[in-house]
């Protein structure tokens, strides 16, 4: 066992330093982000449970399962859209999470070129140009690095618009974020409301219709200025 730890811990020093630079160039790019560029942070949260106030025994063992895809969008303000402007002289830099709802369980390259797709399209709505996108996203290999994921991003400009592409990789177990507390918060208020018996959450468009109707703003006080919902139709 010592043995095997030993040659466990050869690799561990240049695991930790990447995962630590990693991390300091993120923040890095979002403090100093070039105008016409944007950071997304992707991950796929939990499945989320649709539970009932008053179930009978058989549906515990058969609940609804709904998917929920969570990104973290770092970009410049848009004057007519957040009601400032973002110049090179004065930046002002934009958080919002944007999450996209969807029936499918399985989560795939498909997805996520959905989510793609659908980010891109709420940037144009807002007159917000990007010329380039950085994408960060962990290392899982039918969802963001496979063959099929790597053909998708190979056309990313082309399906996209933008000028370039950027997808990089956090290092194994180091990709825990914001976006991981952003999905639990919308999974706990969408079932403290079936509890306390204000909503009925039994589907994939209860949920769009719940979310979007009672958490798409946020606190004064939080980093995040808005929660933006969506729901992928792969069908």
């Amino acid at each position: 066992m010592f043995q095997y730890l030993k040659k466990l811990l050869e690799t561990f020093p240049a695991h930790k330093f990447r995962a630590y630079l990693q991390s300091k160039q993120m923040k890095s790019l979002v403090e100093n982000l070039p105008i016409g560029h944007c950071v997304t942070v992707h991950d796929f949260s939990e499945n989320y449970k649709c539970t009932e106030q008053n179930e009978i025994q058989s549906s515990y063992f058969q609940k609804l399962e709904v998917s929920l895809h969570v990104t973290i969008l770092h970009r410049h303000s848009v004057l007519e859209y957040d009601g400032k402007d973002s110049t090179a002289e004065e930046q002002n830099i934009v958080t919002e999470q944007f999450f996209v709802i969807n029936p499918d369980q399985k989560h795939d390259h498909h997805y996520t070129h959905c989510v793609q797709n659908l980010v891109s399209e709420y940037l144009k709505s807002i007159n917000c140009e990007i010329s380039v996108m950085h994408e960060f996203t962990d290392g899982c290999s039918s969802q963001y690095k496979s063959r099929h994921c790597m053909g998708d991003v190979s056309y990313s400009c082309s399906d996209f618009g933008y000028a370039k592409f950027l997808r990089n990789y956090f290092e194994t177990s180091h990709a825990r974020g914001p976006q991981d507390a952003a999905g639990g918060f919308i999974k706990k208020q969408a079932d403290l409301a079936v509890i306390r018996g204000t909503h009925v959450i039994q589907s994939s468009s209860d949920l769009f219709d719940y979310a979007q109707s009672n958490l798409s703003t946020t606190a004064d006080s939080s980093k995040c200025s808005r929660r933006i919902f969506s729901i992928c139709r792969l069908r």
